[in-house]
């Protein structure tokens, strides 16, 4: 209750009649009226043991004189460090301890000699002054816990020491291997990263179950005072008992390096796309229940910018016991739906998490990337499609009219970006007066390659109905439809303009209608105006004709 009394103070006398406040040598808190106010003209006199405070945006100056030789100690404020007493000329620079939580600045001052020190304070901030010899170098914590089962799938240990720190070495000694390892040093704080070592140990087996796992780390030492070592000799050992083997991923489908390979994210992919659906194979069954099943997410974008970035959660399904499915498919994914902003971004990121194996133990994922997680770049593409079709009435005595002699109805469709699939063609028609509608199922309709154009093909559709009233209209149109841009009418109005047609009829009576294959040899040649050139012709009769396009038996010819 003192001491906090005291503090309270603190902050309430005047910078003339700040309190210090000062350890004695009994360990009782005792009070002295500080020397000096703070200001340039008049600074504090540090005294070991004092305690002070800043204020926000105040400069505060200080004097310190060292008794003997020794490392002046301040809490909390860097202070620059002058040679004279107008607190010009050279500035030092004191040394930070590396530590952000406990964070303390020293300097080495020689016995006898005056030090001029200046802080421009940004916040209101208490702190301590202490002089002595060197300070101890202290490990403070380690992650994990030294002598606990390891698990390799994280691979990595985080050392915190009391200051900034220099190693000279550091070694692995795992089962029956020894390596050399990378330590990262930021100030005070360490970290050993060794997950890939240590799971191609376990995979070439120089690593087992119950092995122990040994840092060893030799010239441990306080950075800013190379001769003070840790514990004494400089030398640090860290054990651990090696876990179980994590379960990797052997195998992937659909990803940049899958077999099969795809490394492109299309904008949208078509349910009958096996590309859509990326699998993921371990040697270990996955964790499928509650809390441990795995997670996967697509990232797009940058989270810097306002409407420029989008997260989606993904469907994960289990495909066997050892394997895991992301389905990307039925999901519309172009720039203007999924972000607001202009900026094209030319990849996306699967990112796979949470994998773990029956036991409840990480997966290992090789590469960077946090504990059981992956993350898979794409690049990113925005499918754009477009078609160019032309519908024909084959058999009769027009390409435009459907009669009594049509057949079938011929769609020549050349398509940009991928193929539209469908599932049958649907026809609607009068008949005695009344509006029907009649269907052909798939199975009923020829696909083929037109040999002239790589891109386009001949859809041949047989005429389903028998009567039509003469004088009216037959449309004909694909049945379900999906474009491979996933574009529907919801979207854009005329998004299936393509596979629809409609007719004018002089009448069917009682036909009986048939798919005419276009291998059949002889048949009715027409021009492409519709007119009639030769009856049950040939192909090789065409000689002596003009060149140019006719049909026969329902196949567009070229001569």
């Amino acid at each position: 209750m003192i001491l906090e009394t005291l503090f309270g103070n603190i902050a309430k006398l005047s910078r003339t009649t700040t309190t210090l406040l000062m350890l004695c040598v009994s360990g009782l808190l005792s009070t002295a009226m500080a020397t000096g106010d703070g200001s340039k003209s008049n600074p504090y006199v540090f005294t070991n043991g004092g305690a002070y405070q800043t204020t926000a945006g105040v400069d505060f100056y200080a004097t310190f004189t060292a008794p003997s030789d020794g490392i002046l100690t301040i809490t909390e404020i860097d202070f620059l460090v002058y040679d004279n007493a107008d607190f010009t000329g050279t500035e030092h620079e004191m040394d930070w301890n590396g530590n952000y939580a406990n964070k303390e600045y020293s300097y080495n001052c020689t016995g006898g000699e005056t030090y001029y020190l200046m802080a421009r304070p940004i916040e209101t901030k208490s702190f301590i002054v202490r002089f002595g010899g060197t300070t101890a170098l202290i490990l403070n914590n380690v992650i994990p816990a030294a002598n606990t089962v390891f698990s390799s799938s994280n691979g990595l240990v985080s050392l915190e020491f009391n200051k900034s720190v220099k190693i000279s070495t550091t070694t692995l000694k795992a089962g029956s291997s020894e390596n050399t390892l990378s330590a990262n040093i930021s100030g005070a704080y360490v970290s050993i990263d060794f997950k890939e070592l240590l799971n191609n140990l376990y995979a070439n087996g120089s690593v087992k179950e119950g092995d122990d796992i040994t840092i060893s780390m030799t010239g441990v030492r306080d950075a800013s005072n190379e001769t003070n070592m840790y514990g004494n000799n400089g030398e640090l050992e860290i054990k651990y008992i090696a876990g179980s083997k994590p379960m990797q991923l052997i195998s992937s489908t659909n990803t940049p390096d899958g077999i099969p390979a795809n490394g492109t994210f299309y904008s949208w992919f078509m349910p009958s796309d096996e590309k859509g659906l990326a699998t993921f194979t371990f040697d270990k069954a996955v964790n499928f229940t509650g809390s441990m099943s795995p997670k996967a997410m697509l990232i797009f974008g940058n989270p810097e910018i306002d409407g420029g970035y989008y997260e989606e959660t993904l469907n994960v399904s289990k495909v066997d016991d050892n394997t895991i499915g992301v389905d990307f498919r039925g999901k519309l994914r172009r720039h203007k739906d999924i972000i607001n902003i202009d900026t094209v971004y030319t990849y996306i990121t699967l990112k796979l998490s949470n994998v773990h194996d029956l036991e409840g133990n990480y997966a290992y994922f090789q590469g960077t990337g946090s504990t059981a997680t992956c993350y898979i770049d794409y690049s990113f593409e925005e499918v754009s499609y477009s078609a160019t079709p032309d519908w024909s009435a084959i058999g009769g005595s027009s390409l435009s009219i459907i009669d009594n002699s049509t057949k079938n109805i011929e769609l020549w469709l050349r398509e940009t970006g991928g193929n539209a699939t469908f599932d049958g063609a649907e026809f609607s028609y009068t008949d005695n007066e009344t509006v029907k509608v009649a269907t052909v199922a798939k199975e009923n309709i020829s696909i083929e390659d037109d040999p002239d154009d790589r891109e386009a093909h001949i859809i041949t559709i047989p005429l389903p109905m028998k009567n039509a009233d003469p004088n009216t209209q037959i449309t004909v149109s694909l049945t379900n439809v999906e474009r491979p841009d996933g574009i529907t009418t919801s979207i854009q109005d005329d998004a299936m303009k393509y596979y629809t047609h409609t007719f004018s009829t002089t009448g069917i009576t009682d036909s009986i209608n048939a798919i005419v294959s276009s291998r059949e040899k002889e048949g009715n040649i027409y021009g492409l105006d519709g007119k009639l050139v030769m009856k049950n012709g040939n192909p090789k009769d065409l000689n002596g004709i003009s060149k140019g396009v006719y049909i026969i038996n329902g196949k567009k010819i070229v001569y």
